[in-house]
Parts: C-alpha cells; sequence; structure tokens
C-alpha cells in the first residue's frame, strides 16, 4: 500500500521535528497524546486532503485515518512516559493498551483497510535497559509488522522512542498467523 508508507514518512517527520516538545514532556513525565493528535492530523491534513483523500480525527472510534477510494490506513495513538529513574505506572500498563489497540485495529481491516498503532515512549536510557527490549518484543509479537522504529535523543543519555507497527490481518489473526 503506497498510502501507508506515505503515512508513517509524514508521522516520522512530525517524530523528528518535535524533540523540544517530546523533551518537555519527558522532564514533566507527562503523555502528549492529544499534542500529536494535534501534529499529525495537521501534517495529514496539509500531505493528504483533496477531491480523492480525506483525512479524519476520531471517526469510527479511531484516532486518525486517511482514506483513498481503494486504500484506508487506520491510526491509534499511544503516548506515555516511562517509569525509569522516577516513580510513575508500570510500563506494562501502557504497553497493554498499545496491544489493545492493534487487537481492536485487527478486527476493522480488511484487503482495502490497513490498522497501525503509533506509540510514543520517553525517556528511555541510552544505552537501553535489556528489559526495554523485551517490552517492544511483547508488543512486537502482537502485531503484523514492526513498519519502523525511531529514537529521538532528549538531553544526555536519555531518547524518545517511536514505535509504528501493524496489526494482523482479519484472516491471519483467526488462524493464529501472520
Amino acid at each position: 500500500m503506497a498510502l501507508l508508507e506515505a503515512v508513517c514518512d509524514e508521522i516520522v517527520q512530525v517524530f523528528q521535528s518535535s524533540q523540544p516538545r517530546i523533551a518537555l514532556c519527558s522532564a514533566y513525565r507527562i503523555s502528549c497524546e492529544g499534542w500529536l493528535k494535534i501534529e499529525l492530523l495537521l501534517r495529514l491534513d496539509e500531505v493528504f486532503s483533496s477531491d480523492i483523500c480525506t483525512v479524519a480525527c476520531e471517526a469510527n472510534r479511531v484516532d486518525l485515518s486517511v482514506s483513498l477510494p481503494d486504500e484506508n490506513v487506520l491510526i491509534e495513538l499511544k503516548t506515555f512516559p516511562t517509569n525509569y529513574g522516577a516513580p510513575g505506572k508500570p510500563i506494562t500498563n501502557f504497553l497493554d493498551s498499545v496491544i489493545a489497540d492493534l487487537q481492536k485495529l485487527t478486527a476493522r481491516c480488511d484487503e482495502h483497510t490497513v490498522g497501525i498503532a503509533v506509540w510514543l515512549a520517553y525517556p528511555i536510557p541510552t544505552p537501553e535497559p535489556s528489559a526495554w527490549a523485551t517490552h517492544v518484543q511483547r508488543v512486537d509479537a502482537q502485531a503484523g509488522a514492526m513498519l519502523r522504529g525511531e529514537k529521538n535523543a532528549l538531553w544526555k543519555n536519555k531518547a524518545a522512542h517511536l514505535y509504528i507497527m501493524q496489526c494482523r490481518s482479519a484472516g491471519a489473526a483467526a488462524v493464529g498467523t501472520y
């Protein structure tokens, strides 16, 4: 799907250009999901909205979507501060919500519709703790594919990590393969 690739490119561009905002959210250990949704909506609307392509926000209980007559990309967003170096909610609670989004998207996808979970976690120590790889693998095991994995330095020895994971196809999920 050419549309999927183009949407992923724009998501990564927003992430790469947003280091100061993400660093601020990281320093205060707050979620930036609302901000990210608006930034992505602005970018996707600028790039894709036309007579044949529509961009939607909060339509049919999906955070964002981009649609052509024969291709649809459904986007669920999650952002969360980790508890590395500070108290906070366990990372596993946030990861469970990413997995739930992947499962929700799987139920909505078909040969013309693909769903992606876009999740952003921060701050992650550099070098990464071994437990972080285990967390990412846990989510990846529930996805159809990891489309992108990006890092953005926040400050000394800390980074934000962005992942774009495609949900499993509905048919593959029914038989347990992907």
